[in-house]
């Protein structure tokens, strides 16, 4: 343990005038020790340091205050700069580590107040620094949710006195509207279902939009004449239709060509995530999807677009000539409660344990299901998960039903319900969230808010492992398109040859207007899913939430921690089991979930089990079940390892890992020397540590390409980081590693030679 520049009882003392590098230099040579930075000798240099190298604080006196400074507060962190340098330089520090805690929990006034009372300057002056650091943050927040600007507010915005009087309006107006009304309104119940009714009465077609099955399976139910696309097996069933909701995903499909275009009224439900539905989500022919929702907002007579959340794309594409009616939404009724995932997991346990009824939106599949496993393990509670894949067996189907049903004690489920379910029994006593990254703010608060009866939320975050905006960077970079380019200016041809091929090459990768939206809009959507812990408790102070930050419990996230990961193995375990279990689905089957999804969890695994065995070729056993519940990518990968694609990217980055594990599978069995040493003529034969870092250091360089190529490369900048990233290198090839004590040249890893035969099993 190391003390900087202070004196700490135990540790040892060192002292530095570049404070971070030091800090540095003892984090990457003794990774495993602690190291406490005293602020005496400057805190503004000690703060910072402790942050790059996630150190510990001590105080002036030598007291420490926390081993690592990201259990500190910003509030703490913010009162000590302030408290002990009152330079401007530490003042503008001190203002913007409050200014972080006030994008996420707001209250300036009282944070300014904090600051004007420890750094001895007025409080006018401490807000005024505050909220321009502020002003920085969420400009940015804003520009990725796509946040339409005051200034749009206030110039087209109408607050209507009442649903009713917005429905009389349109109903007796042809136009186009933007609906931007809180959840509970009656914006389907008193504006769009009467609208359709007054519009079908006048002998006008309409045609209703939505992103999801289930929410176009409540929409304007019982309404004559009113088809949904899923009835229309003739085309006499579509000519006779008066109304049809419609999925967005099949506005292109040709047999709805003539209503689409015919349609006097169009209703677009939950029209931002319509929208970030067809940029983003699942979407065969997306382009022509975009573009044919594009005609019917822009030539419809009358266009409707009702979201809790317009944005500005819904503003671009319905045009400037519209009327937006807007009701700014209050929830300071509800608060939130914030923390680190796997301390809000362990209160979920906790909770569960003291016989409480719970609620809990989790945005990942896999994590649902592990919570769900370690809820049975630890309390005996059999929760009810709702994913994507269950969502139409039968106890799940029965819960969207009937989501007042107070037949379960715990219901998990995951972004399949964002919206369209309404709870209301005020059946469950705790409310939790669980989100890392993979659905974006909107999304999990649509998530949070299906009990209309909650009044808090617990909510645990996390960023993603894999950062989302690097694999976008990875996937839509076209990597042949350089040196191609290279290629023809290199080559000795006519120079009015060579300007016609390289603008011919210019404007074959140059997106379209379409690619440049959807790039944008992943983008964004990268960026808020990789900022998760920042970007959706702004998100929420934005539309009015109280939030709060939860003070961090070590034993309940360590609760979190194990309940995580031993629900995870019991889970890979049942699904081995169950595919084994199950007999191969037939063809028609395959075909029909892959299309409307598994009526039962015996289909489910049924067509799992066929799947394995088309890819792996032959009947499966116990061992090809246990490596197919990693995924089928597994073996993909493994096959482009051992048969790498010669002078390709792709053969470059697998030839440089097959290396590896062509050397790792080299063990042998050691006999030390009298002196304990490993001996010299065997060590040419081991992988050694520090070979795992080199490894690692290799693919990095060129990690977008890694990325491209299906493998997924942690940000690691320790020896034992980046020693760890292999081994989930080496996992995601199905290849399991171990450490291995070389007695005292240290330690160094293998493959465990029975991972690698079984993944052999897959290599034609």
């Amino acid at each position: 343990m190391f003390a900087i520049n202070t004196e700490i009882e135990s540790y040892t003392t060192i002292e530095a005038d570049d404070v971070l590098a030091k800090a540095k230099e003892l984090r990457a040579d003794y990774p495993a020790s602690k190291r406490i930075i005293g602020i005496k000798a400057g805190v503004t240099e000690a703060i910072e340091a402790a942050y790059k190298t996630a150190s510990g604080i001590a105080d002036t006196d030598g007291t420490v205050i926390t081993d690592s400074i990201y259990k500190m507060s910003k509030i703490d962190v913010a009162i000590m700069i302030a408290s002990n340098d009152h330079t401007d330089r530490a003042m503008h520090k001190a203002a913007y580590e409050l200014a972080r805690d006030a994008f996420l929990t707001g209250d300036i006034v009282g944070k300014s107040e904090m600051l004007a009372l420890a750094s001895g300057r007025s409080p006018a002056e401490c807000q005024y620094l505050i909220e321009r650091k502020l002003e920085r943050m969420n400009a940015e927040l804003y520009r990725r949710t796509q946040r339409v600007s005051s200034i749009y507010e206030d110039a087209y915005t109408v607050v209507p006195e009442s649903a009713q009087e917005i429905a009389q309006h349109i109903c007796s107006t042809a136009g186009k509207f933007l609906l931007n009304l809180p959840t509970g309104y009656g914006k389907t119940s008193e504006i769009i279902e009467p609208l359709v009714r007054e519009a079908l009465s006048c002998g006008e077609k309409v045609l209703i939009i939505s992103h999801r099955r289930s929410i176009n399976a409540t929409l304007c139910t019982g309404i004559a004449g009113m088809v949904s696309y899923d009835e229309c097996t003739s085309p006499d069933i579509i000519r006779k239709a008066r109304a049809l909701k419609i999925v967005v995903n099949s506005l292109s499909a040709a047999k709805f060509k003539d209503f689409i275009e015919s349609a006097d009224t169009v209703i677009i439900d939950e029209a931002s995530q319509v929208i970030s539905h067809v940029l983003g989500g699942e979407v065969k022919a997306r382009e022509a999807v975009w573009n044919a929702l594009n005609f019917v907002v822009k030539n419809a007579p009358t266009v409707v677009m009702a979201d809790a959340d317009i944005n500005a794309r819904c503003v671009e594409m319905i045009g400037w000539d519209h009327t937006l009616y807007s009701i700014k939404r209050d929830h300071s009724d509800i608060t939130v409660k914030t923390g680190d995932l796997d301390h809000v997991r362990g209160l979920v346990i906790e909770a569960t344990s003291g016989g409480e009824n719970v609620l809990v939106s989790c945005d990942g599949a896999k994590a649902a299901k592990a919570l769900a496993a370690a809820i049975k393990k630890r309390t005996g509670v059999e929760a009810l998960v709702i994913t994507s894949e269950s969502a139409k067996w039968e106890a799940q189907a029965a819960f969207i039903a009937d989501p007042n049903s107070t037949s379960h004690q715990v219901v998990i489920y995951s972004p399949v319900i964002t919206s369209a379910l309404s709870i209301t029994s005020a059946h469950f006593t705790r409310h939790f969230g669980l989100f890392s990254g993979q659905v974006v703010p909107s999304d999990c608060i649509q998530m949070l808010r299906r009990d209309r009866t909650a009044r808090e939320f617990i909510v645990g975050m996390k960023a993603p492992e894999y950062s989302k905006q690097e694999q976008l960077e990875a996937l839509e970079t076209r990597s042949d398109a350089p040196t191609t380019r290279a290629a023809i200016e290199a080559a000795n041809i006519d120079e009015n040859l060579k300007a016609t091929l390289i603008e011919a090459l210019d404007f074959d990768i140059k997106p379209s207007a379409f690619e440049m939206t959807r790039r944008e809009h992943m983008s964004d959507e990268a960026w808020l899913r990789d900022h998760i812990q920042n970007s959706l408790p702004a998100t929420m102070l934005a539309q009015g939430f109280k939030v709060e930050v939860l003070v961090h419990n070590d034993e309940m996230a360590r609760l979190g921690f194990v309940a995580d990961s031993q629900g995870r193995k019991t889970v890979n375990a049942s699904t081995a089991s169950k595919v084994l279990a199950s007999k191969k689905a037939g063809t028609d089957q395959v075909a029909r979930v892959a299309d409307a999804g598994s009526e039962s969890e015996q289909e489910y695994f049924e067509v799992i089990r066929a799947r394995a065995e088309e890819v792996i070729g032959r009947t499966i056993d116990d061992s090809d079940a246990a490596v197919w519940k990693k995924g089928e990518g597994t073996i993909t990968r493994f096959r482009k390892l051992m048969k790498p694609a010669c002078d390709t990217p792709e053969g470059k980055v697998y030839a440089m890992i097959k290396d590896a594990v062509e050397r790792m599978l080299k063990d042998v069995k050691i006999k030390l020397d009298a002196d304990g040493n490993v001996p010299a003529e065997t060590l040419e034969r081991l992988w050694k540590s520090e070979q795992s870092t080199q490894l690692f250091d290799r693919l990095n360089e060129i990690r977008l390409e890694v990325i491209r190529q299906g493998l997924s490369i942690g940000k690691a900048s320790t020896p034992v980081a980046k020693q760890a990233a292999i081994t989930k290198i080496m996992s995601q090839m199905g290849l399991k590693t171990k450490k291995v004590n070389g007695g005292k040249s240290g330690y160094y890893y293998i493959i465990k030679k029975e991972s690698f035969e079984q993944m052999m099993k897959y290599v034609v």
